[in-house]
């Protein structure tokens, strides 16, 4: 099919024409099952970064070795009594950890290593003696002398804890450090308006002085996705960039992207890639229309549908001109105050070429 030709498009651009041509694209397509093959965990995979690892382990290359067991993590197949990747990643990566003197994230490992049946395959001794002495070089004596007693392990208490802060630094704020504490959406010294000309937009304030570099408007996104080539350089839900020294999460379900902590994967899984793991690659094909899809995973249902019948008695106009939603923003990213300001972005489908009206109609059937 050649998307170029306008031919393929009524001139009234009918709704109708766009979805059989939409349909009739998708049938004839094998990009679906292309797509599905790629993403899985791989037990091979995971045992050949497991082994780089090893080989950094006795040279002493602490990041490389974090990084490689991390890997091997990534590939790991979950829920397989008959595959000892996981719990054999987990316990290698606690052992870097502790070297790197990073014991809460040793704890972590060696925990989520023996939740994955690390006794059916090694002694879980080993791993208990590294608990005990992150536990004491973390000053938490008693929680040192209960595993200690649950298992029969002697330690000296003589060791000197020695205290490691292991949280994370906060990132720096690019160029703006200082951020005012309280600012809403919009600064006081701006406002929004709507002009018959412009439409919807933001002015100075009456007498108001706005300095060089002040920050005067503040929006996170309601949804974002990452795109392919910054997958697991980047957290996949709050993007922040990940480094060879960091120790990123992975999916429990597929091998392509990487958390920067076990909250952002947790808060990943609830809010949408539970709906998109499965076929994310399928997704990256249609840029825009994943964006719709997350939009949709994150958006309760019947949040949608009141909004879009009430805007079915108002004409475009009076939607623009509602200036309401845009004023009162939530603490919630997905409340219902910010939605419908989402809901109520200007469309431009008029000065959209027949091209990208297409792609835009095949991205509605695939969501559908």
């Amino acid at each position: 099919m050649n998307l170029n030709n306008d031919k393929l498009f009524d001139t009234d651009r009918n709704p109708d024409h766009m979805i059989k041509i939409c349909h009739d694209y998708i049938d004839n397509s094998k990009l679906i099952e292309k797509c599905l093959k790629i993403n899985r965990k791989d037990s091979k995979k995971s045992y050949e970064y497991r082994l780089k690892g090893n080989e950094c382990y006795v040279r002493g290359l602490w990041n490389e070795c974090l990084y490689l067991y991390s890997q091997s993590l990534q590939y790991a197949p979950v829920s397989n009594d008959d595959d000892d990747s996981l719990p054999l990643a987990y316990g290698n990566r606690s052992a870097v950890n502790f070297q790197l003197e990073r014991y809460e994230l040793s704890i972590f490992d060696i925990q989520m290593a023996i939740n994955n049946g690390y006794g059916n395959y090694k002694s879980e001794t080993k791993l208990r003696n590294r608990q005990i002495e992150c536990l004491l070089r973390l000053n938490r004596l008693d929680d040192a002398r209960k595993i200690s007693d649950m298992f029969g392990i002697e330690f000296s208490s003589d060791l000197k804890p020695k205290i490691f802060d292991s949280t994370e630094k906060p990132i720096a704020n690019s160029e703006n450090e200082k951020i005012p504490e309280k600012i809403g959406l919009f600064s006081s010294k701006v406002c929004l308006s709507y002009d018959n000309h412009y439409g919807r937009c933001v002015r100075a304030g009456n007498n108001k002085s706005i300095e060089s570099n002040e920050l005067i408007l503040i929006e996170h996104p309601y949804v974002h996705v990452l795109l392919p080539h910054f997958e697991c350089k980047y957290c996949h839900h709050c993007c922040r960039q990940l480094s060879t020294i960091d120790q990123f999460e992975c999916c429990p379900k597929c091998s392509i992207i990487a958390y920067c902590s076990n909250e952002c994967r947790k808060n990943s899984w609830q809010q949408y890639h539970q709906y998109e793991c499965s076929f994310l690659p399928f997704l990256w094909q249609f840029g825009i229309g994943h964006l719709v899809y997350r939009l949709m995973a994150k958006t309760d249902v019947d949040l949608i549908l009141d909004i879009y019948q009430d805007s079915l008695n108002k004409s475009s106009k009076e939607i623009e001109q509602n200036l309401q939603p845009f004023l009162q923003p939530s603490s919630s990213s997905t409340s219902k105050s910010t939605y419908h300001a989402l809901f109520s972005l200007k469309t431009h489908q008029n000065q959209m070429n027949p091209v990208d009206i297409f792609f835009l109609s095949y991205d509605s059937n695939i969501n559908y």
